[in-house]
Parts: C-alpha cells; structure tokens; sequence
C-alpha cells in the first residue's frame, strides 16, 4: 500500500497531530509542505509536460520492474517554471518554521538566487533524479547550506509524481523486486512495516512499499544472520530496531499487529522520532 493522494495525506497529518501531540512541529512543517503543493499543484498535471503522460502509458504497461523508474525520467519531463516555484515556497516554509535556527543557515542566498533566475532548474532536477551526491556536495559549499537541505528543496517538485507512480505500480511486481534500494525512486528506505511475517522495506520519500528478505542490511546488503541484530523496547513492544553490526546502520521497524493506534502511510517517519533518539547511545546510524 502506497502513500494515499495529498489531500488525504493531509487529512492524515490532521488526525496524527491529534493522537501524537509530541511531534507536532515536524507535523505541522509537514502539513505547510502539503498545502503548498495542492496550492501550486492545482490541476495536478500543471507539475509536467505532456511526456509525463506518454512516460506513464509506457509504464503502466510494465508487467515487472527490473530497474528503479526513477532511472527512465529526465528533468524534461517537469514544467521547470512551476519548479521553481515550489522550490522558493519550500524554502519560505522552512524560514517560516524557523528550521534555520536548527543549524540550516543562509536560506536567504539561496532564495535570492532562485528569484534572480540564476539556477538552471533543470540541471538540479536533473541531480536529483540521478542521485548526484558531488552536485548537491559543491552546491552545498557555494551556499553554505547543508547538502541535505539542498535535496530536499530541489526533490520536492518532483516527489508527487514519483508518488502518483507508487500508487500505480501492482503488488505482484513490488512483491518480486526483492532489492533493498526503493523500485521508484532508487532511495534507501530507513523504515519497514512487518505484516504477517514479512517484512516490507517502506520508501519515506515516494511512498513505495515493497517485500523484502528479513535478513538484509539495506544499507550494505549484508546477509549474514549472524552479523544482523535487533533491538526492542519495553515501553514501544510495537516497534523494533533492525541494525547490521557491519556497517552500523539501522532502520525502524513498525509491527502491524501489535499497534496501539494508528500510524499513517506516509507519516511513518515522523511518527518514530523517539526510536531515532533511543538508538544514538549505541553508535548507530540513520540510513
């Protein structure tokens, strides 16, 4: 099951900054981001030229996936206006919110330069699709703002549309791509949902879910069960830490059948902020 539309996404975000109060800044950062997309977004397809249309028939007809889709779009495919757009309304929200004060500095040069035209938007399109780690490194440099920070502006005009593909993609083929890395989007999912023995490797960024082996490092493809451990907590039975003792690196894991209420599609992430927290004393790491 993958990440409901945007206008139920943020019916979601409604409902969880209800039932868990404690990450309501992170939730309602989120909830400013939706807003603005169904603002800017309105009809949906204004985000893309008509080869977005022809790309999606051509995938539609897809019985099974050999490689991430995000391998087949190019930056040519977004109306690279609108782009920006979203891009400038991104970083106001982040201003806004006050993210700056958390260490995300000189937001401003950066707006001034997407006002100014000084970006070719298309290229940055083009380094996100392509998971161009050295572009958003330099870039990050000439800003003086964090590479992360930097992915996510420059992703948001493109993560709808990966979404609308997660939602069309059959379960037969995520049910067979047995990869770690996310069919869509090529992302290393730091969550998974385990439902009735099985795990499912969860893409925060497109929505995509998919079955995955119960014993692998999505990290460094480690499989050896010897190598790979677990935590669990007293007080969160309905969670679980997956690391690898190789690499060090965890993810989340959210058992179904043992939730005491509801977590959202989509707001996976967000809603296990403490088990983030747990897991710093024993030197692991977020994916």
């Amino acid at each position: 099951m993958a990440k409901p539309n945007i206008f139920e996404q943020i019916k979601d975000v409604e409902y969880a900054l209800i039932e868990y109060p404690e990450y309501q800044h992170s939730l309602k950062l989120h909830r400013s981001m939706l807003k603005m997309l169904t603002s800017i977004e309105e009809p949906p397809s204004k985000i893309t030229t008509n080869r977005w249309e022809d790309f999606v028939k051509k995938f539609s007809r897809q019985i099974t996936l050999e490689k991430p889709i995000i391998n087949d779009l190019d930056a040519a495919i977004f109306d690279a206006q609108i782009a920006l757009r979203i891009c400038q309304h991104t970083l106001s929200i982040l201003k806004d919110h006050r993210i700056e004060q958390k260490g995300i500095h000189n937001l401003n040069e950066l707006y001034e330069a997407l006002e100014k035209r000084e970006l070719d938007m298309s290229q940055w399109l083009d380094a996100v699709l392509k998971g161009d780690a050295e572009w958003f490194e330099s870039h990050g440099k000439q800003f003086k703002v964090e590479p992360a920070v930097l992915i996510f502006v420059f992703s948001k005009p493109i993560q709808p549309r990966l979404e609308e593909i997660a939602r069309k993609i059959p379960a037969s083929a995520l049910n067979q791509w047995w990869q770690p890395i996310c069919p869509v989007c090529a992302r290393r999912p730091a969550l998974a949902w385990f439902k009735e023995g099985k795990r499912y490797l969860t893409c925060s960024f497109c929505g995509s879910q998919y079955l995955a082996n119960r014993f692998l490092c999505v990290n460094c493809g480690n499989t050896d069960p010897y190598s790979l451990g677990f935590y669990t907590f007293k007080n969160f039975s309905e969670f679980q830490i997956d690391f690898c003792e190789k690499c060090k690196h965890y993810i989340k894991v959210i058992y179904d059948n043992k939730l005491k209420k509801r977590i959202p599609r989509g707001l996976e992430d967000y809603l296990t902020q403490r088990l983030d927290e747990l897991v710093i004393e024993a030197g692991l790491r977020r994916i």
